[in-house]
């Protein structure tokens, strides 16, 4: 008798084996590639980024300017010396973040050569 129980267990150890093997292999089919993001991927999603950033910080200078000079005029009626000056503002901001965007933007175009 103890030998047809083992028998037994073996086949059903078999049995249970081939399963795992088939779930193993329905779960490989169904696993997704991973991708590996490039040098070229990361410069890209940098230099959009940054980008992005700084159009969005333009738009709300020239937006918040105007708005910083109405609230300004109304707190103290017609005191000139709290108000900014746009043009001056964006210069400002041209002249801080240009260059970094610059060098970003060169980045992004950097060849693999050089």
């Amino acid at each position: 008798m103890a030998v047809k129980k083992s028998k037994t267990q073996t086949s059903q150890q078999i049995q249970y084996l081939d399963k795992t093997a088939q779930q193993q292999q329905q779960i490989d089919a169904f696993k997704r590639p991973q991708i590996t993001p490039t040098d070229a991927d990361t410069r890209q999603k940098i230099a959009k980024l940054f980008v992005i950033v700084y159009f969005v910080l333009l738009g709300l200078l020239i937006v918040g300017t105007p708005v910083y000079n109405l609230v300004a005029y109304h707190v103290t009626g017609s005191d000139k010396a709290l108000q900014i000056s746009l043009t001056d503002i964006i210069q400002t901001y041209s002249a801080v973040v240009g260059p970094t965007l610059g060098f970003v933007v060169a980045y992004y175009f950097k060849s693999k050569n050089g």
